[in-house]
């Protein structure tokens, strides 16, 4: 048996790379996975993994928020506007939201805000979706393509991690 090391290879974890966050500034971004969750106060959230495709950021990700209520459904039609899309859709059926979503990339300017834990992670500026009118081009879809294998081992590893617990468990520390 061998196991030969090559100490100028990536170190990617173990076959799960973690991109790293976009930072501040005017990008390219396009969308390259979605999914929903439930707000504190019980709102339906779409929450959408973009990548960078262009530029010295190119591969980096963030995910951006939209929560699913009249009131906010402004940011949501920016972005579709952004996108081209000229039809109504129905944001609560995915197949219809992915298709609008992740047509192509937007142009957007990132801002940062930081966790609790004091890390920086990237917002699109207050909804600063601007159409893409440059060239798409292979590797653009490659970066895309990366993010979505990322965002399914990311699911997968996460569906793993609540094998064998019980039911209605949770990880919300009870106090």
């Amino acid at each position: 048996m061998s196991l030969k090391i090559d100490p100028n290879a990536p170190d990617d974890g173990g076959g799960f790379n973690t991109p790293p966050w976009l930072t501040a500034g005017q990008h390219v971004v396009w969308a390259a996975d979605i999914a929903y969750s439930d707000s504190q106060n019980g709102d339906k959230v779409l929450e959408v993994l973009f990548a960078c495709v262009d530029g010295p950021q190119a591969g980096a990700r963030m995910y951006e928020r939209f929560y699913l209520t009249q009131r906010a459904a402004w940011k949501i039609r920016k972005m579709a506007r952004a996108l081209g899309c000229t039809t109504a859709f129905d944001a609560f059926i995915e197949s219809e939201t992915r298709e609008v979503m992740c047509a192509r990339p937007v142009r957007v300017n990132v801002t940062t805000w930081q966790t609790n834990k004091g890390d920086d992670r990237p917002q699109v500026d207050r909804g600063s979706f601007e159409r893409f009118d440059g060239e798409v081009t292979e590797q653009m879809e490659s970066y895309v393509v990366r993010l979505e294998d990322y965002a399914a081992e990311l699911k997968k590893k996460q569906r793993g991690s609540r094998v064998g617990r019980p039911v209605g468990a949770s990880d919300d520390i009870p106090f």
